[in-house]
């Protein structure tokens, strides 16, 4: 828990620079770890301020219409992906963090690139700010369905995945085949698929785009997959997806 969490952390300070080593203040000593110790060892992930993806990249008029269009779709994988307790029981009414593990893993979004951590910190970063997590232990380990909305984001914003006018050049005829083809080009490693790509086929379409993941400055903005050149293109029967899904969520009762 959070509490004890910062309890461990006073202890450490004491006993690392309390009780006379450097002071014999317990706020300088806690201070003093604080800067000489931890904000000078944290990687990257650790000091972003998650509201900056919020104000920057999410929160506009061309994401939200996004969503809107496929906000039927989006609340039917929401629920179906409400996974059963460990040792049985009804489901939850939230997304926990095993839910959206186990779609990340059947849509084959997780590799080398977009990595599990990536995935769970997706998955954190998205989670409504909770004051007390013994109170309101369930939201602290959940995400409602804005916030699963937002996971979404964040994990496309990181994600680095061809556009559908970039798969037609290519010759791929939807984001399927591709991802066939990138995991089998994987298997065989990087000296034959860079022979094969001499061979006359294109490995640009692999090639991972410069402002994939956290830390990459964004060129342009956040669509979503959104493809301008084909706005109203899809590359599944989405109403048979729809009723795939719904029929899954069903079967796995309440």
């Amino acid at each position: 828990m959070r509490y004890e969490f910062l309890e461990a952390l006073v202890r450490l300070a004491i006993a690392k620079y309390g009780r006379g080593q450097a002071t014999e203040d317990v706020a300088e000593a806690v201070k003093m770890i604080l800067e000489k110790n931890i904000a000078a060892n944290l990687p990257a992930y650790a000091t972003l301020k998650t509201n900056d993806f919020r104000k920057e990249r999410l929160y506009n008029e061309e994401v939200d219409l996004v969503l809107k269009k496929h906000n039927v779709m989006l609340k039917a994988l929401y629920s179906r992906y409400r996974m059963k307790p460990a040792g049985g029981g009804l489901r939850t009414k939230s997304l926990k963090i095993e839910g959206w593990g186990q779609l990340m893993a059947d849509a084959k979004l997780v590799d080398s690139q977009f990595t599990l951590v990536d995935s769970n910190m997706a998955f954190l970063w998205s989670r409504m700010l909770t004051i007390d997590e013994i109170k309101d232990y369930g939201k602290y380990t959940s995400l409602t369905f804005v916030d699963f909305l937002e996971a979404l984001g964040r994990m496309a914003d990181m994600k680095s995945l061809p556009s559908e006018s970039e798969l037609n050049e290519a010759g791929y005829e939807n984001i399927l085949d591709w991802s066939l083809e990138k995991e089998r080009m994987d298997s065989v490693g990087e000296q034959q698929a860079h022979a094969e790509g001499e061979a006359g086929q294109s490995l640009d379409i692999f090639r991972i785009r410069d402002s994939a993941g956290v830390l990459k400055p964004k060129p342009r903005p956040l669509r979503l997959y959104y493809d301008p050149s084909n706005p109203d293109g899809s590359v599944f029967n989405h109403d048979q997806l729809l009723k795939l899904v719904k029929k899954i969520d069903k079967d796995m009762g309440p």
